[in-house]
């Protein structure tokens, strides 16, 4: 759904990162123009990651963003303009 922009994002909740079924989904995702954030709940914002690509069982303790670039900076915008202070 994310690839055929029926969605304009998705978060992936933290948990463990096999590569033979992350690098594919990220590669792809990547050429079609996709970005993957990491979400800062502390502070409110989002960053790109860039995965690390190996071959061993990888956990992530993070929620991870997906969305296409093209909604980085509205996405950012729509952060700042509703941050609890």
């Amino acid at each position: 759904q994310l690839w055929k922009s029926e969605v304009a994002a998705m978060i992936l909740k933290p948990n463990a990162e096999f590569p033979w079924d992350f690098c594919p989904v990220y590669g792809i995702s990547r050429k079609l123009g996709f970005l993957f954030c990491k979400i800062d709940t502390k502070n409110q914002t989002i960053q790109p990651y860039e995965p690390v690509v190996t071959p061993l069982k990888m956990f992530r303790g993070f929620e991870l963003l997906i969305m296409h670039e093209n909604y980085f900076d509205q996405m950012c915008q729509c952060l700042r303009k509703h941050k609890k202070n």
